[in-house]
């Protein structure tokens, strides 16, 4: 995710070593004073500024939570046989995702940012710039796969069927593509020399990983553009359509699919009281996928919103609309460009640590699954709860009300996917009443 000023200093030593000291030439008086400049350069480009120190301790939090809160997220799908449900299978991929961009891009671009240097050698500029562009793939089109997956459950059920092997088929799919579109990059990185400073006087030279083998600049820019399209505009367009038809369904109170095609019922008294129970499992249902589409909105604002600078800075760039940065006539000018790569970079990584803590104020389910892990601390434990709030020994009227299966909090539309390992399709209206997020 770091810009393209990676760099290392090079303490090669200059080609000219010689001058003049009371006409007389001091090659001793020459070595001293390159590598006393080559110590003041390298401190002041190396070495963090004040300003810096604040920077690497906010990056420092967001490495923790991101880390901590994503690894909470996969730990609670898959400790609750009631939360492996296919959203939330796409939501365990995106969450790997987010540790994986934690662990790999978050300390090499910090690195970078402060010291504009590139010090992890040939191998890493291949691959490391290569598997970060892979990871934001990887994010956007499982956001993508989320709302078509609630579209095609929530406004065609019926023709929709879920089945666990077609989810894990799209997750498997969702990183072979992002592992191509991004596999240009790897071809043309490499390393180049580059002056530390056009203000140097001495020949202080670093090493920075480029995209340095292209074949032309024409090439650079078709690809970064289209990139920008295939990896921001049309998920996000994609995204919007499908988030949009199914708020007007959960909203406008359009029936679903299903009940154009039931049979009325006779009116006897069995069938009134069937019918106000699935009355009230329907209304539930229809509050739980509110809830769950309105956390999965968020979280696809939040993407869009903390990516626009990264995403909108690097197709400027290579689009040349700020020059040559290395020739910058002055600081100034040079850090008009490179600040603000450094809060996009920042922004970037902010919504990696920010999706658990949307989960958390959003979602019961998973706030509780948090809660539960923290109980095992005393100064963490809840209270226990009296067997009849339980429901262990609660009376006639707590078993009538909970046996229609229906939770003001704990309904959603979602089927566990431990129970649709046999590949068979269900209806998203009528079965798991109980699971979800």
């Amino acid at each position: 995710m770091a810009g393209d000023y990676y760099g290392h200093t090079n303490l090669s030593q200059p080609h000219h070593l010689s001058s003049s000291v009371n006409g007389s030439t001091s090659s001793e008086w020459d070595y001293d004073d390159y590598i006393q400049g080559i110590y003041d350069q390298t401190r002041k480009r190396v070495y963090p500024e004040i300003h810096e120190y604040f920077l690497i301790a906010i990056y420092f939090i967001i490495f923790f939570v991101a880390i901590v809160g994503n690894s909470m997220v996969c730990i609670a799908i898959l400790k609750n046989d009631h939360m492996r449900t296919v959203t939330n299978y796409y939501i365990m991929n995106l969450a790997t995702t987010d540790i994986m961009i934690a662990v790999v891009c978050l300390p090499i671009t910090i690195t970078v940012d402060v010291s504009e240097s590139w010090f992890f050698g040939q191998t890493a500029c291949y691959l490391i710039p290569y598997f970060q562009l892979v990871l934001v793939c990887a994010s956007i089109y499982t956001l993508m796969m989320i709302a078509v997956d609630r579209y095609l459950a929530i406004c065609h059920p019926l023709k929709f069927q879920i089945r666990a092997s077609r989810t894990l088929l799209t997750i498997a799919l969702v990183w072979v593509v992002s592992f191509f579109i991004a596999l240009p990059v790897a071809v043309v990185n490499g390393l180049e020399s580059q002056p530390a400073s056009v203000h140097i006087g001495k020949p202080l030279w670093r090493m920075s990983c480029t995209e340095s083998r292209w074949v032309s600049k024409v090439w650079e820019k078709l690809y970064h553009t289209a990139f920008f399209l295939a990896v921001y505009i049309v998920p996000l367009a994609v995204i919007g359509v499908a988030y949009t038809r199914v708020c007007r369904r959960l909203w406008s109170g359009i029936p679903t699919e299903e009940g154009h095609g039931a049979s009325k019922p006779s009116f006897n008294q069995a069938n009134v009281v069937s019918t106000t129970t699935i009355s009230k499992s329907t209304e539930a249902q229809l509050k739980s996928r509110r809830k769950v589409a309105s956390m999965l909105i968020v979280v696809v604002v939040t993407f869009a919103i903390c990516f626009f600078p990264f995403q909108l800075l690097n197709v400027l760039k290579k689009h040349n609309a700020f020059g040559n940065l290395r020739d910058a006539s002055s600081s100034a000018q040079y850090n008009a460009v490179y600040i603000p790569y450094i809060i996009g970079h920042l922004m970037a990584f902010i919504n990696s640590a920010i999706n658990p803590i949307i989960y958390n104020f959003m979602s019961a389910k998973f706030r509780q699954a948090f809660k539960s892990m923290f109980d095992c601390l005393p100064c963490c434990r809840s209270p226990r709860q009296s067997p009849a709030i339980d429901g262990t020994s609660a009376g006639p009227a707590y078993r009538r009300a909970n046996s229609t299966g229906v939770s003001d909090t704990h309904t959603t539309e979602y089927v566990p996917m431990t129970s649709i390992r046999n590949g068979r399709g269900v209806n998203n209206n009528i079965s798991a009443m109980s699971k979800g997020v």
